[in-house]
């Protein structure tokens, strides 16, 4: 893709801790969830949804300067007819959503998307009833894939 470039520059701006703000799994998800992207003055600006759930992500840059970004992004839900969701946001752009409109969000946990971690140990050896099914799905694909 060409704009790979934008993509790693802007996420390079700072970091991000959810698992899913990177280039490999917004490419792998984009037809999944119409993923269409802007630059708007150096940050990279993503919107996504499924059906009706129709949304955004927080905008990918530098922290200066992105109260004029996300004014542009909730001009553009104005001028489309779309509620202005933000989805995935980190507490960084809590603060910075409070601080810029202060009182005017609904911000809430979102526990069935969070990211989760596992102890590598667990993973390799994935003994025990907690891993039965991850250790079923590494069976059937050595089964089907692998001589």
């Amino acid at each position: 893709m060409a704009q790979k470039a934008l993509f790693d520059q802007c996420f390079r701006q700072r970091r991000y801790e959810n698992a899913h703000y990177n280039f490999t799994n917004l490419f792998m998800w984009r037809n999944l969830y119409s993923i269409k992207w802007a630059e708007i003055d150096g940050y990279l600006v993503i919107k996504a949804g499924r059906d009706e759930k129709q949304f955004m992500l927080q905008p990918f840059g530098p922290d200066a300067g992105v109260e004029r970004v996300l004014e542009e992004m909730a001009a553009y839900c104005v001028t489309h007819n779309l509620v202005f969701k933000l989805y995935g946001i980190e507490k960084f752009m809590v603060d910075i959503l409070e601080k810029w409109r202060p009182g005017q969000f609904a911000i809430t946990a979102d526990r069935d998307n969070y990211d989760y971690v596992y102890n590598s140990k667990d993973l390799i050896e994935l003994k025990g009833r907690k891993y039965h099914s991850k250790k079923n799905h590494v069976n059937s694909f050595l089964r089907n894939y692998l001589c």
